[in-house]
């Protein structure tokens, strides 16, 4: 089953966000952490202080950003796990669509083994139609 997520606040979660706010402004950027894929490409390497080590860049999104991943992570796993307390850093931007997509096939066709095939361009499908996937941002907590 496929859910989608409004990102309009209303209620509790305008009221939280409100307070969330208190602590900085929306539009500031947080840092996040590097992303926990197995390569990092050139392109995402960058010059550390001294100008010698080459090391991962990290990504950064605004408040408005963490707190909308905070609240879909809340809301997901309620009432077991409230995630409003997670930081930035906790946070890595993935830097692939087809990376992700992979790993996700990966898991499930681990899990399912060859009843998977059948089901994987039906799931992408309609992962995309409700979502149009090369237009997200992924982040994987």
């Amino acid at each position: 089953r496929i859910e989608s997520y409004s990102c309009k606040l209303a209620g509790d979660d305008k009221h939280r966000f409100k307070q969330f706010c208190q602590e900085g402004r929306p539009h500031a950027l947080e840092a996040l952490s590097p992303p926990q894929t197995t390569g990092v490409s050139p392109s995402r390497l960058g010059k550390s202080q001294g100008g010698e080590e080459e090391c991962p860049l990290s990504d950064t999104c605004s408040r408005k950003t963490l707190f909308y991943l905070m609240a879909t992570l809340t809301e997901s796993f309620r009432p077991d796990y409230d995630f409003s307390s997670a930081r930035s850093h906790e946070f890595s931007r993935e830097p692939s669509l087809n990376w992700v997509v992979n790993a996700v096939n990966c898991s499930l066709f681990s899990a399912v083994r060859e009843d998977f095939k059948a089901l994987k361009p039906r799931l992408w499908a309609a992962v995309d139609e409700e979502i149009c996937l090369a237009e997200c941002d992924i982040y994987r907590w």
